[in-house]
């Protein structure tokens, strides 16, 4: 059998193996694909429970905090006003002081809230710097 003759004879078998090949090399980059994509939708989903979380969080505290500390000094303001109506001056002097020092700390909660939600490491490093201030932030309050 000629050389041309073994040539054209295994042609077919050639290329149908290179076509083989080229499917088995497109499946694999199909299949990463299709992994690399799973695993970003499983990161989306991580980020949006975790977003969740925080927002319970933050609701929580609010709740907790501030809220519950407005509530309380509009009561504080009804008695105020009682006092006034008395002319209870002394114990309306000492309601007036009870009322801004409740005023002050919620202003101070408010303001840890506020960093716990934005860390001034945003504002004074770059962005990848501040999740490492952060972190070493959390595991000095662990310790």
């Amino acid at each position: 059998m000629s050389l041309l003759a073994i040539y054209f004879v295994n042609l077919p078998v050639a290329v149908t193996g290179a076509f083989l090949l080229m499917a088995v090399v497109r499946l694999g980059c199909l299949m990463r694909a299709r992994r690399a994509q799973h695993a970003r939708a499983r990161v989306v989903d991580e980020v949006v429970a975790a977003a969740e979380e925080e927002r319970v969080r933050v609701a929580d505290r609010l709740h907790d905090g501030p809220i519950q500390q407005l509530t309380a000094l509009a009561l504080t303001l009804d008695l105020m006003n009682l006092q006034l109506d008395r002319g209870d001056l002394s114990a309306l002097r000492g309601t007036v002081g009870q009322a801004r020092s409740t005023v002050t700390d919620q202003m101070l909660a408010l303001r840890r809230l506020m960093g716990e939600l934005r860390p001034l490491a945003l504002y004074e490093t770059e962005l990848d710097g501040a999740p490492r201030g952060y972190t070493s932030e959390l595991e000095a309050e662990a310790a």
